[in-house]
Formats: structure tokens, C-alpha cells, sequence
């Protein structure tokens, strides 16, 4: 079996540290990873002594650093005692902990894209209502927020097309969706009894062209094996038979075809009708032309061919 893995769970480090074995091969499907230098210094420049309005942040910061941030100049608590965890004095550093290539940064630029693509679609609700009318911006400001209801900025949005913090091109088709590009990743378990594992990019796609590029021949497949794994339900019917589709739509069951019918290609949703002077061979895979037979007649008056 072969793991085909979305990002909200391939770039989890629990899946190389404890399910190496079992997902050996996988091909995970990643945002393309792009670092935006602004929020890199930005994040490692936090502590939470400058950045007490995150409540969680120092949840966060506790459980990275194993430490304790002390609460009304209280060096010890019962939690702390209990955990024994020594004060936390904010000169841990998170760039000992995260590097700029990490995963958890890959998303960093898409939801930046994702609040501005909100920011635009306001803007743009309000510029067409409002940007003349009023001469205070505080009212224009007010009068914008009764027009600004989800669905006015979903319709919005199918409309706006914008450079990102990275100099990407947003834009929406008629669904909603973004022309996103992907890396698609494969994972590979070394299995020599230590925690030796591989991720390597073996492909792209790019959803603006629809170009889709693999290196097949980098692949890893699970299990050593050389070649890929069938990902269907069914296998293709042969020729003189005929699919009839189920649910999900990759499982079908393979019927002959009916009489007086053929199908001569794998795969046919249905069959042909052989001509009036011709009629389905024993396979029922092309129409051949009807034999010619003769009655006999013998003397007491029986029929021979």
C-alpha cells in the first residue's frame, strides 16, 4: 500500500519517529515551501517577555524550552515545583529549535495571502459603495461595516487579483480557489535500526498551468518494490465485455456483452451492435460475416445441414 498525504499531516516529525516502517514510500503533496525573511526575524525575536498579549505563546514557549515563566514576580509555583522545570529568563532562542527550512514555516506566506486576500475584498466593497460619498474616513469607515457581511467578501473575492508579501500572483478561478503550486515529496526508511529516514522532492505541479513534472525514476516505492502500486479498485474489462460502474466510480464489474454484440478495446462502457449479415465471434470481440448453410433433405424426409 502506498500513503498519498495531504499537508496537514505529512510534515508531522511523529510520522519518521514512530511510523517509519509502515509509511516507507509515501509521496506527501506540500505547499511549496517559501520563506518570508519579515516574520523570520520577526519570530526569532520573540519572547514571552515582548510578546505578552499571546496568551498562548508562553504555553508554547514553556513547552519548548521545558522552563517556567514566572507569573507576579513569583520565581516558584506549585506547577512549578511539581514539574520541577527551572524559570525561564527569555534568552532561549527559537532559532535553536526551528530553522528557516522547517515545514511549519512553509504555510507562513499563505496565510498572509489569506488575510490580504480578506483585506482587498473589504477595500473593494468599500470603494465601491462609499469612495466619494463621505468626507470624514471615519464615516465612510462606519457606513463600510454594515455592507461587509461573509457572504459580500466571498463574492468579492472570486474578483481580486494581488501581488503577496513574497511577489506572488493571487488570484481566484470562478470556484474560489487559488492557482496554487505544490513539491511533492517522497518519503524513504533506510530501516538499518536507527532513525534514518529521507524526504526527497520527486515532483511539482503547478495548478496555474496545470504542468505536472515527476522524476519516476527517483521514486521510492514501499516495500523495495520497482514499479508503482495499481490504484484501482477494479482492472480494466477486457475486450468482448463491458464496464457497468458503481460507487466510488473507480470500482466497475465486467458483463459480456449481450447478444449479437461486440467490443473489441479494454475498457468499453458499452458494445456495438454487429450488422445484419454478420454476427460476434466466440469472444465476442469482432463481428464476422455469417456463415452459409445449406438444407438436405434425405429420403423419408428429414432436414440435414
Amino acid at each position: 500500500k502506498l500513503w498519498i498525504a495531504s499537508d496537514s499531516w505529512a510534515d508531522s516529525p511523529k510520522i519518521a519517529e514512530d511510523n517509519a516502517k509502515i509509511v516507507d514510500g509515501m509521496l506527501r503533496i506540500i505547499n511549496q515551501p517559501i520563506v518570508v525573511p519579515d516574520f523570520m526575524k520577526y519570530f526569532y525575536n520573540l519572547n514571552p517577555f515582548n510578546n505578552p498579549q499571546n496568551f498562548w505563546f508562553i504555553q508554547f514557549w514553556e513547552e519548548l524550552f521545558q522552563c517556567y515563566v514566572s507569573k507576579h514576580n513569583m520565581t516558584l509555583s506549585k506547577e512549578n515545583l511539581f514539574t520541577l522545570r527551572a524559570s525561564c529568563n527569555g534568552k532561549e532562542k527559537l532559532a535553536d529549535k526551528f530553522l528557516q527550512t522547517d515545514a511549519v514555516f512553509s504555510r507562513v506566506s499563505y496565510v498572509m495571502d489569506a488575510v490580504l486576500s480578506i483585506v482587498y475584498s473589504v477595500r473593494k466593497i468599500c470603494q465601491s459603495k462609499f469612495g466619494t460619498q463621505m468626507s470624514s474616513e471615519m464615516a465612510r469607515r462606519n457606513a463600510c461595516i454594515d455592507f461587509v457581511t461573509p457572504s459580500s467578501v466571498l463574492s468579492n473575492i472570486f474578483n481580486i487579483t494581488f501581488n503577496s508579501v513574497t511577489n506572488r500572483t493571487v488570484s481566484f478561478d470562478k470556484s474560489g480557489d487559488d492557482m496554487g503550486r505544490y513539491d511533492i515529496i517522497n518519503f524513504k526508511n533506510h530501516e538499518d535500526g536507527k532513525l534514518n529516514t529521507t524526504f526527497l522532492k520527486i515532483g511539482e505541479y503547478d495548478g496555474k498551468t496545470g504542468l505536472l513534472k515527476i522524476d519516476r525514476h527517483a521514486i521510492h516505492w514501499p516495500g523495495g518494490v520497482t514499479s508503482p502500486s495499481y490504484g484501482l479498485c477494479s482492472l480494466e474489462c477486457p475486450p468482448g465485455t463491458f464496464k457497468v460502474v458503481a460507487k466510488p466510480i473507480c470500482c466497475w464489474t465486467c458483463r459480456t456483452c449481450p447478444r449479437g454484440s461486440i467490443s473489441n478495446a479494454p475498457g468499453a462502457t458499452s458494445c456495438t451492435q454487429c450488422p445484419y449479415n454478420k454476427t460476434p465471434n466466440e469472444s465476442k470481440t469482432k463481428c464476422v460475416s455469417t456463415p452459409m448453410r445449406f438444407l438436405r433433405w434425405d429420403k423419408i424426409g428429414r432436414a440435414h445441414v
